[in-house]
């Protein structure tokens, strides 16, 4: 496998390879900021480069096949360290989705100074990617005003994907977090990365992979993984819509899977005292019960084999199958987990390469088949155990 790093400067061009770290760990995240860190000695070629402000890195993986970049970002801090023994210069920055945090959802976002008074809140329905992409048009994009428009970033084509979402826009969330919910409800992914010398953001369906991307031990691609749960907080939620006092439209939500298993969890009541509006106040309940769900997750280290190589051949939000057991015939069912990959670690030296996805905690409906192939596990175990 070829995995390459390059220094990219503060206009996003490649400005040289960097190809003699120490060390480089890299965790992108499923609809999310992810992060990375690498260590390099201060003498490096690219160490002046990389600690400038505006530089960033690119990562690619090209296997014989065409380069694709994996993983792009700015550097955010650096820390020089210098005495008789070490010289070196750690450096750490996040993923491009980091410019996603870097605005406010504007309620008139055709407007560029105050009194921002041609509508009180931005409110846009449709399907997922296309209510997903206006808003960051409209508050980051080319569709922004010229204060707020980042000349960097354009946007992919509008894939025409998800779910029906509801959103309104009022000033009182960063576009990141504004459209997270938004993405859950619509069950898609977004990402932005760099695209030649500029940083596309693009909505994407993810992919169900299980049926050709499986790992376990009998098919020797698993090399270990780490299982872990925690009960619910909230698995029942009331919802203050609009109105007052004996008006007030009160909505409940409820996950009946959870509370046949857990109990009956009551959160606090989620406010959404603007709006009267059947998709908005459903947008609520389904983040809040998303909040307080079972947390379930499992990471493992795959032996990667053609076909099976992370960013080739899956990717961030991709549905793959996990064998826990060690069975004769694998993929039977009590031990395996199909869910999504939610994030992934991957640790770069000049010796080794370590990939570590993560699954879980994901959609719900996921959630008792992760607690069913770990009882199902522990079950077997304690069997043998007691032979």
């Amino acid at each position: 496998m070829t995995w390459k790093i390059y220094v990219r400067d503060k206009d996003n061009s490649r400005v040289g390879e960097l190809d003699d770290y120490t060390e480089a760990k890299l965790a992108p995240v499923y609809n999310d900021v992810g992060s990375w860190s690498l260590t390099l000695s201060r003498k490096s070629l690219q160490a002046a480069n990389l600690t400038t402000p505006g530089a960033g890195i690119i990562v690619t993986r090209d296997d014989e096949g065409p380069e694709q970049v994996v993983f792009s970002g700015p550097a955010l801090s650096w820390e020089h360290r210098w005495d008789l023994a070490v010289n070196h210069v750690a450096i750490s920055g996040s993923t491009d989705d980091v410019c996603l945090l870097s605005r406010l959802v504007s309620p008139s976002p055709g407007q560029s100074t105050p009194p921002y008074d041609t509508q009180a809140v931005d409110v846009r329905t449709g399907v997922a990617s296309t209510v997903i992409r206006q808003y960051v048009n409209v508050n980051l994009g080319p569709g922004a005003v010229p204060a707020r428009r980042k000349s960097d970033l354009t946007l992919s084509g509008d894939p025409v994907i998800g779910a029906s979402v509801r959103g309104e826009g009022r000033w009182d969330s960063d576009l990141l977090a504004f459209i997270q919910p938004l993405a859950i409800t619509g069950g898609v992914g977004f990402r932005v990365v760099q695209n030649g010398t500029g940083l596309l953001f693009e909505v994407y369906a993810p992919t169900n992979r299980s049926g050709e991307i499986k790992f376990s031990r009998d098919l020797g691609n698993l090399l270990a993984f780490q299982y872990s749960n925690r009960a619910p907080t909230t698995n029942y939620i009331y919802v203050g819509a609009s109105g007052t006092g004996t008006t007030r439209i009160i909505k409940e939500f409820q996950d009946p899977g959870s509370i046949a298993t857990w109990g009956r969890q009551e959160g606090p009541l989620a406010n959404e005292s603007s709006t009267s509006d059947t998709t908005a106040i459903t947008q609520v309940g389904t983040e809040a019960l998303e909040q307080g769900q079972e947390q379930a997750a499992l990471s493992f280290t795959p032996i990667e084999i053609p076909g099976m190589r992370y960013g080739l051949d899956y990717f961030l939000g991709d549905t793959v199958t996990v064998q826990l057991e060690d069975t004769v015939t694998p993929y039977e069912e009590s031990g395996q987990i199909v869910d999504q990959i939610r994030n992934v670690e991957i640790s770069l030296t000049p010796d080794k390469t370590t990939i570590t996805p993560s699954v879980g905690t994901g959609q719900r409906g996921d959630i008792p088949r992760l607690f069913r192939a770990y009882r199902q596990l522990h079950r077997r175990v304690n069997n043998i155990e007691r032979v």
